[in-house]
């Protein structure tokens, strides 16, 4: 009995250690992100080009999706990429599976 509580600590430290860990990282690279992301206006026809997104996704399932004050997305990678919502500035929260920053 003694040893089945143990083991249940342990592994519920570590699954908090991870998740944690996990968080840390993600909010990390959202802070980031802003610095590498590289944005040109076009003044002849008003738009905006942005640098290719997927070398600055970090891992498998990174989703980096820019948009307007308005709501619209202006860029997204992947192409495919799963819709999140509506999210206020700051917020940070799990979506369908992603943990989803909004800056």
């Amino acid at each position: 009995m003694i040893l089945c509580a143990f083991a249940v600590a342990i592994g519920s430290l570590t699954v908090h250690r991870i998740r944690n860990d996990f968080n840390k990282e993600v909010a990390d690279t959202a802070n980031q992100l802003p610095s590498q992301l590289k944005i040109t206006f076009n003044p002849v026809n008003g738009a905006f080009a942005f640098a290719p997104l997927q070398y600055l996704a970090s891992g498998d399932h990174a989703v980096i999706r820019i948009m307007s004050i308005a709501g619209a997305v202006e860029e997204q990678y992947p192409a495919n990429a799963p819709a999140f919502g509506f999210l206020a500035p700051g917020t940070t929260v799990t979506v369908h599976g992603y943990r989803v920053v909004n800056k």
